[in-house]
């Protein structure tokens, strides 16, 4: 039995017009990631998704002062997704939220990282993406 395959997006709570930038299909992952400012500083962090064009991370305002840091911002990190390594990139905020009492949600998108790593994220998206449909068709 075939089954067709669509893509789960995950629902962003932004504004209609800033949904309509959103083109990448997006997967929900628990991966950790070190977030460095300019200053130097280290900020750990958890990414709650990921698409080619970016992620959404989790932050804790008692790890920085910066926190959170304004839409424009660069950040240098690493991160590992699967065999996806990234050892050095850079992400810019493009905006942040409040969730809970001391965490925020930064979303932000891909400044340096080459096409052919945004294609290979792509492609573990979709492959993700679609491993959860099949689970969900049983």
């Amino acid at each position: 039995m075939t089954t067709s395959f669509k893509p789960k997006l995950v629902k962003p709570s932004l504004a209609p017009a800033e949904q309509k930038k959103r083109r990448e299909v997006r997967c929900a992952v628990t991966l950790p990631i070190r977030l460095t400012t300019g200053s130097g500083e280290t900020i750990p962090a958890v990414v709650l998704n990921i698409s080619a064009s970016g992620i959404l991370a989790l932050v804790d305002e008692r790890s920085s002062p910066f926190l959170p840091p304004p839409p424009g911002s660069s950040l240098n990190a690493e991160l590992f997704f699967e065999e996806i390594e990234l050892p050095q990139f850079t992400l810019e905020v493009i905006r942040s939220a409040r969730r809970g009492e001391r965490q925020f949600v930064l979303g932000c998108r891909f400044v340096d990282v080459s096409l052919s790593t945004l294609t290979e994220i792509r492609a573990k998206v979709t492959a993700h993406l679609s491993i959860e449909s099949s689970h969900n068709s049983r």
